[in-house]
């Protein structure tokens, strides 16, 4: 089901995501959702520590698994991810549901 990234293997749920269109954002709500359920984890700043998460600062147009510094999983390292607005409003929605899940 999904070749492309080599993840997810056998989840409908991911084609399901993949059908939806990415919806008009919301500046105020996404900043509540990332701080009630990232910021235990990511951080956004330049420069900024990694945490049980890498660093999101930047993140568009990086390699999944190649930010210098973090300890990522071999499947993350070889998903052949490259972030953007679709991968990461696609694997988000999983991520959200099952933070471990993400690209291990």
């Amino acid at each position: 089901i999904n070749a492309e990234y080599g993840i997810f293997s056998k989840d409908l749920r991911l084609e399901k995501v993949r059908n939806m269109s990415i919806p008009e954002g919301n500046a105020d709500s996404g900043e509540k959702l990332f701080k009630g359920r990232c910021a235990q984890c990511h951080t956004l700043e330049k420069g900024g520590s990694n945490k049980q998460g890498p660093n999101l600062y930047g993140l568009f147009g990086r390699k999944a698994g190649t930010l210098p510094g973090y300890s990522y999983s071999a499947a993350n390292k070889n998903s052949g991810v490259t972030w953007e607005e679709g991968t990461l409003f696609e694997l988000s929605l999983i991520h959200i549901s099952e933070p471990t899940r993400l690209l291990s």
